[in-house]
């Protein structure tokens, strides 16, 4: 999953950019914070230093980068600059589930502005359109929703509408499986010194007829 960091971007935002993703990402962007709450609300204390899918992460920090994307999502949408975006200090708390409901609720409250999808926002790593912008964050939700869940011993019934947003909206910012040269090219415009991270794996090969959510995290570079 993209590392959520101001420090991949150098980009200026232009006056206009032309929108990809076919579908109103409002509702799916509920649905799959609905999900997320539910496998959250199933996390044990004693989870909490367990692995999990996400390279590096254990579900105690999963759950914070949860709410730090949750936070992220609405700061987007409120036209805050980067540097006043949640980062890598927030805390999902002791009782996670709780927040990660209040955080995500706020997002979609932001979000429910129509204007909003039209809207050219600069993001960490890219300058797109809002409705693109929440697309890609439906994704963050689902994936890593899917990383709490198999760190867990969840088995959730995946959300089919969120699920399908998230597979294309993540298609489009990532439509080739091999992700090198694209990282290399934004290498290329870093200032010198500044730190790079890939912040997506190559894609992993499934099945043409695996489950929907087998193969929208394996465009997101996990093993299923």
């Amino acid at each position: 999953m993209a590392r959520d960091d101001a420090r991949m971007t150098t980009n200026t935002q232009p006056t206009t950019v032309t929108p990809q993703l076919s579908t109103d990402p409002r509702p799916a962007f509920r649905r799959a914070v609905d999900q997320l709450v539910d496998v959250a609300a199933g996390v044990r204390t004693d989870q909490l230093g367990e692995p999990t899918p996400c390279t590096g992460m254990d579900v105690r920090a999963l759950l914070d980068h949860l709410a730090m994307a949750l936070g992220r999502t609405e700061a987007v949408a409120r036209r805050l600059p980067l540097e006043e975006w949640p980062g890598p200090e927030t805390s999902a708390g002791d009782d996670w589930a709780a927040h990660l409901r209040r955080a995500g609720d706020a997002a979609a409250e932001v979000w429910q502005d129509d204007a909003l999808l039209a809207t050219v926002m600069q993001l960490p790593w890219d300058t797109l359109v809002g409705i693109d912008v929440l697309g890609i964050y439906t994704n963050e939700v689902v994936v890593h929703t899917w990383d709490l869940a198999q760190a867990t011993g969840q088995s959730p019934a995946w959300d089919d509408v969120a699920v399908e947003v998230a597979d294309e909206a993540i298609r489009q910012q990532l439509p080739d499986a091999d992700r090198g040269p694209m990282w290399e090219q934004a290498k290329q415009q870093l200032p010198p010194g500044m730190p790079w991270e890939d912040p997506f794996a190559n894609a992993v090969p499934v099945a043409d007829d695996a489950p929907a959510i087998e193969r929208l995290v394996a465009w997101n570079g996990r093993r299923p």
